[in-house]
């Protein structure tokens, strides 16, 4: 797809009196004559079809206004495109050696970064003396305006129920004066951009360069850059130089709504500060752009976006459930309609035109699927949308008091390979971030309405609330709200910690959970956290100090479990690394992939995914079914069911599947497993072929983080690692493996890790299957042999291993030694094998040929 640059100048209408000559020569581009605004002007090497005007390149054409301002502004421009580049237009003028000041003026709009991370961008109008044109730059130092500098910061962007990539796509009045040096008979005038990469776009009008001493405003600072909605009289402050009392006007403009302009007389000059009376009573929230003026667009000033109108602190956000606008249609049918004051944002803009929206719907796209109906409060909610690598979020932004705890809450849900975020931030949604709170971290799969909140006390007088859907790259995503909330903490609470430290996965019935603390009274929410998931818990008792809580834990991502408590308008968490933090673990299950919800490719009971790359992405599928990982694969090891990933490379990714589960520490255990793929096809340079790998680690501890996944966090032990080349193994392919690895602790974490390291291009397909953990201890442990019973053959092994009491360590001839050390606490090994040992093995025993009871070592 391309992406332009365009610049578009167009003639000065009459400048104030005390102006001199007009000296640029055909400032309107109306030469050769047009009869529209639209349309393009081919461009033509030989003969530019624009008199009086070049560019850096030779390569000049007129009216490619992509995205520009309101049209027509004249009926003639031009402009030029490409990326990655500095150019410029200009034209060389004649002027009076006599005259010591010039001044040159003009309106431009619409500048646009495209794409994140956001792109360097700079825009500048210049003079200089003489005809030099290259390099850019500003050769004897005369003055430049810099319309527009990114720098590589995110650009702030128009905002509004329809978001795009533009800085403003409005007109703005720009001027500047100019000290000639002695003896210069020659300036040239250029309008210069600069970019990185591609994707910004620039369009300058009204130019204008002229002898003149004449006194310009300027504006250095807007004093008072928020006003409530509501408020009559607002008191707007700037700060700046050439405000003439009686003669200076001061407007609001080009924002979200009608402009703003402060009435005659109530303009009030004190030097260099300026006050003016404003009528905010039924302004439109968002972003405005502040212009003084002495009488002329060459005696203007403006800040661009300088100004925003705010919700007030009481009654706050406004809208929350978004149900105020009558239309029909609402869940579960898609409705199209934008939210009445919710704004929003978008990084990028090059496939759907509306990034707020209601209902689900988003245009030009069949995107699913969509959240479950009713919706937590009404019939609507409130979408928004991204695409590739993209961002874009909605948000409220109002008064607040300074110091105060505040607390956002909703629920939500997404579709897409994305991220589901909810911010504070100071002053305006791109203030400085005060707190955030992960609602899901989904990697490519659907969540249905969940609860999310965050909270952070107030740094100023303004505060902003945002939902923002982040993509990893993966295609079109969307994120969903409702039932909105912004309170005020009046009693705060704390969280020290949970018990018990361990609550088992396994387990069918719910169980219970202590959260300690301080402040709880009432009837607290309380939700057990991870990142990219959540536990709810129902609440059954509350002291000052304590919540009791149970929750059912069969099947959810083992871990370690963090907490949050919403109580009224306060919140509580304590994080998943907090040693205070509760571990889920139970015996290795799942290993076929066959438990949790048939239907939902998302559902894998046990298991927890992480992401190194964001973007990679997991999924249970069925073998043989249409669109399948692996088409070419007819049948799973075990089941149905087998856990996969496709992958079309053009970057690296790093994945993996993880499960922390209960081992007896110094005992061995085995694990095995199926790994099945392909890469492929292969690139034309060997040199560059594209390599995918896949291993399995088993790490001691519970910790689950990516330093423990690369055996950074813990003791790592490889049970199997692959590599391939693409189309070295054809596709697809199957693999098989089994390793043993010595327990260290009571929990031990196996990662399922596969990646790819791009070469010219592949794709790479990855699989499990039939995965087991077992110990190479027999049930019971009194059974060396393993033949099923417990006799004198059983004995003899144990008369080898015995040392008696305080005797230590455990004799490592047998190997089996160390399985017959179970009476420790908790029936853990306790470096001996002694009476205590003796009666659990006695308690087992069965005789030749009797089938001894499994359950007698429990």
């Amino acid at each position: 797809m391309r992406r332009c640059l365009w610049i578009t100048l167009a003639v000065l209408t009459a400048c104030a009196t005390g102006f001199g000559q007009e000296l640029l020569v055909n400032p309107s581009f109306a030469i050769p004559s047009r009869a529209d605004c639209g349309g393009d002007d081919i461009p033509n090497p030989v003969d530019p079809n624009v008199q009086d005007w070049r560019d850096s390149t030779g390569n000049l054409h007129r009216n490619d206004g992509y995205g520009g301002p309101p049209c027509p502004a004249d009926f003639a421009y031009m402009g030029f495109s490409g990326q990655q580049f500095s150019r410029w237009v200009y034209q060389t003028v004649t002027v009076d050696s006599a005259a010591a000041t010039y001044v040159l003026c003009g309106k431009w709009g619409n500048t646009c970064t495209d794409t994140a991370p956001f792109r360097k961008a700079t825009f500048v109008v210049e003079v200089r003396s003489g005809t030099d044109v290259t390099p850019p730059g500003q050769p004897d130092g005369l003055p430049a305006s810099i319309l527009y500098q990114s720098n590589g910061n995110p650009a702030r962007v128009i905002e509004g129920p329809v978001a795009g990539s533009f800085v403003h796509n409005y007109w703005t009045p720009f001027s500047f004066s100019i000290a000639k040096p002695d003896g210069i008979t020659q300036m040239t005038v250029v309008l210069r951009c600069a970019t990185d990469a591609y994707g910004v776009a620039m369009h300058v009008d009204d130019m204008s360069l002229v002898a003149s001493d004449a006194t310009l405003t300027s504006i250095d600072s807007v004093d008072t850059p928020f006003g409530v909605r509501g408020t009559n009289p607002f008191s707007l402050q700037l700060t700046g130089s050439g405000f003439i009392q009686g003669t200076t006007t001061v407007k609001l403009f080009n924002g979200p709504g009608p402009d703003i302009t402060a009435p005659a007389g109530s303009v009030q000059v004190n030097g260099g500060t300026l006050t003016a009376s404003l009528d905010l009573s039924t302004a439109v929230l968002g972003q405005y752009s502040v212009q003084v003026s002495n009488g002329s667009d060459c005696s203007s000033a403006s800040v661009v976006n300088g100004f925003r109108v705010i919700l007030p602190a009481v009654p706050g956000l406004t809208n929350t459930s978004f149900e105020l606008e009558t239309l029909p249609g609402g869940c579960p049918t898609p409705t199209a309609g934008q939210p009445t004051d919710w704004l929003a944002w978008a990084s990028v803009d090059w496939k759907w035109q509306n990034r707020l929206n209601r209902d689900g719907w988003i245009e030009n796209t069949t995107l699913t699927p969509l959240p479950s109906c009713p919706p937590p409060d009404g019939e609507h909610y409130a979408t928004i949308a991204t695409d590739t690598t993209g961002s874009a979020y909605a948000y409220q932004t109002l008064a607040v008091t300074n110091g105060t705890q505040y607390v956002f809450s909703g629920s939500f849900a997404g579709t897409g390979n994305s991220k589901l975020t909810l911010e504070l931030r100071d002053g305006g949604p791109d203030g400085t971030l005060l707190s955030s709170y992960a609602v899901a971290d989904n990697a490519g799969s659907f969540f249905d309405w969940t609860p999310g909140v965050v909270s952070a006390t107030a740094t100023s007088d303004v505060m902003s609330v945002l939902w923002r859907v982040e993509s990893y790259g993966g295609g079109q995503t969307a994120a969903h709200a409702d039932a909105l909330v912004l309170e005020v903490c009046t009693t705060p609470i704390t969280v020290t910690g949970m018990s018990p430290q361990e609550v088992d996965n396994t387990l069918t019935d719910p169980q219970t959970v202590y959260v300690n603390g301080s402040g709880f009274a009432g009837t607290p929410e309380v939700t057990l956290i991870r990142q990219g998931g959540t536990i709810p818990a129902t609440v059954t008792n509350v002291t000052a100090d304590q919540i009791t809580v149970t929750a059912n834990m069969y099947g959810v991502p083992s871990g370690r479990y963090g907490v949050m408590v919403k109580q009224g308008g306060c919140m509580a968490t304590l994080s998943p690394t907090d040693p205070g933090a509760i571990l889920v673990i139970g015996d290795f299950v799942n290993g076929s992939f066959e438990a949790g919800d048939p239907g939902n490719k998302a559902d894998m009971p046990g298991w927890g995914l992480l992401v190194e790359r964001p973007g990679a992405t997991i999924e249970k599928t069925q073998s043989g079914a249409n669109g399948a990982v692996f088409g070419g694969i007819d049948t799973a090891w075990d089941g149905q069911f087998y856990a996969g990933q496709a992958v079309g490379s053009g970057d690296a990714f790093h994945v993996a599947l993880y499960q922390v589960f209960r081992t007896v520490p110094g005992t061995d255990y085995s694990v095995s497993g199926g790994y099945f793929g392909g890469i492929g096809p292969p690139g034309d340079d060997p040199v560059t072929l594209g390599l995918a790998w896949w291993e399995v680690l088993v790490v001691d501890g519970s910790n689950v983080s990516i330093a423990d996944m690369n055996g950074t966090g813990g003791t790592p032990t490889q049970i199997a690692k692959k590599e391939h080349l693409a189309g070295e193994a054809g596709m697809p392919f199957r693999e098989t493996f089994t390793a043993d690895f010595t327990a260290l602790s009571e929990a031990t974490t196996i990662f399922l890790k596969w990646g790819y390291v791009p070469g010219d291009y592949a794709t790479h397909l990855a699989g499990w299957d039939n995965l087991a953990v077992t110990s190479t201890c027999v049930d019971p442990f009194a059974d060396t042999d393993g033949d099923g019973d417990v006799d004198q053959t059983d004995f003899a092994v144990f008369q080898l291993c015995y040392t008696g009491a305080n005797q230590t360590p455990v004799p490592t001839t047998p190997e089996y030694c160390k399985c017959l050390d179970v009476d420790g606490i908790d029936n853990q090994p306790d470096d001996d094998i002694d009476q205590g040992d003796y009666n659990k093995f006695d308690a087992c025993a069965s005789g030749p040929g009797i089938p001894a009871d499994p359950s007698c070592d429990d």
